[in-house]
This record gives structure tokens, sequence and C-alpha cells, in this order.
């Protein structure tokens, strides 16, 4: 896996990668991957920033 390909965010080393209706926000380690989000597009953007900012 590259888990450096997908997109770099605003928050805090979280990057953001696109699923059809989804996007998936991770962040990495060395060793790891750690799925912050996995958000369905249609929904109100507002709850994910909530989300985001509080994983960042």
């Amino acid at each position: 896996m590259h888990p450096d390909l997908g997109v770099q965010t605003e928050f805090g080393g979280i990057r953001m990668t696109a699923m059809g209706h989804f996007n998936i926000f991770y962040k990495t380690s060395q060793h790891q991957i750690i799925v912050v989000a996995f958000w369905d597009n249609r929904q109100n953007s507002a709850s994910l920033l909530k989300i985001i900012q509080t994983t960042a």
C-alpha cells in the first residue's frame, strides 16, 4: 500500500482518498494507517468537520 497517495488535508497530517460516494480520512505512523473517518459524501459536511477537528 502507498499511504501517501491520498490528498493532504489542512488538518494535522490527515489525508483523504475518494472511493465512489465515500471519502476515507486517515493518518499514518511508521507502522500503521489509522482511519479517522469513513464519510458518505451525501451527508452534511458540517458534521464531518467536527469529527476531523477532534481527531487532528
